[in-house]
């Protein structure tokens, strides 16, 4: 099988950063068969590792290099800031659905071609469990093959992965790249600023003798249990509800930013 990226997301107190782990794994053939690692993919083959934040309520995507730090099986984390998002120093993050995509690329040379087998050769590394049927990889900087294939199989021959393609291959010139792409997506919730506002109206409670301030802990325990709503809604896909949910909380706590609460 083979391998599945996969990554988690979470929010840092102080609302102005979060921490991206990649939680793919080692490969293993019994547990984890769509982890890094032969005959998958390895951490180490890559040459781009990018991750694609889209705030609340944007168009766009900002696209983040992650490299420094990711992939890697050692659950080293990659913290994104609020200036990585163009955002200023002290502005919190918003509040909302975030929409993640996390890619790793990259190529492999190739070592040889069969034009009558309509194969090419990966030499001294084990992907077999990337180039399965169906899966599609371009080829680049090559005499005469650059273009796109479509894999019917792949074997190892040796400690070489010999991939057998659908298409002609036009050229027997051993030279050219052939790529990769693995891709991972994600609905991740923010709620810090929320979750500031429940603080809030804890802080607000003294223990005395009367029920003055049963309406503070009334508060923060809707607002609590509607951010749980909302973090279970998003987590379960039903994410236009946990914005709906969201839109709630925050008319409900006043936030701009939460200082009014």
């Amino acid at each position: 099988m083979a391998l599945t990226l996969s990554f988690n997301i979470v929010e840092k107190h102080g609302c102005k950063d979060f921490t991206v782990e990649d939680t793919t794994g080692i490969y293993d053939a019994t547990t984890n068969t769509t982890g890094w690692g032969a005959p998958n993919l390895a951490v180490g083959d890559e040459t781009t590792v990018t991750l694609d934040v889209t705030e609340p309520g944007a168009t766009s995507a900002d696209q983040l290099d992650v490299s420094a730090n990711l992939p890697n099986t050692a659950s080293t984390k990659h913290t994104v800031v609020n200036t990585d998002l163009g955002l200023g120093a002290t502005t919190k993050l918003t509040d909302g659905i975030y929409e993640m995509v996390y890619t790793v690329s990259g190529t492999f040379n190739i070592g040889a071609v069969s034009t009558g087998s309509k194969t090419f050769t990966i030499t001294g590394l084990d992907r077999t469990g990337y180039f399965v049927a169906g899966v599609q990889f371009t080829v680049a900087s090559s005499t005469g093959n650059d273009g796109t294939y479509t894999v019917v199989s792949s074997t190892l021959s040796g400690s070489d992965t010999v991939i057998t393609v659908s298409e002609t291959i036009a050229d027997a010139t051993a030279d050219g790249t052939i790529s990769f792409e693995a891709i991972a997506r994600k609905q991740e919730l923010f709620a810090c600023q929320a979750w500031g506002c429940v603080d809030t109206e804890l802080e607000k409670i003294e223990v005395d003798d009367c029920d003055c301030l049963k309406k503070e802990s009334d508060r923060a325990l809707e607002i609590a249990t509607k951010i749980r709503a909302a973090q279970y809604l998003a987590k379960c896909g039903k994410v236009n509800k946990a914005k709906k949910m969201m839109t709630h909380i925050t008319n409900l706590c006043g936030l701009k930013g939460c200082s009014t609460c």
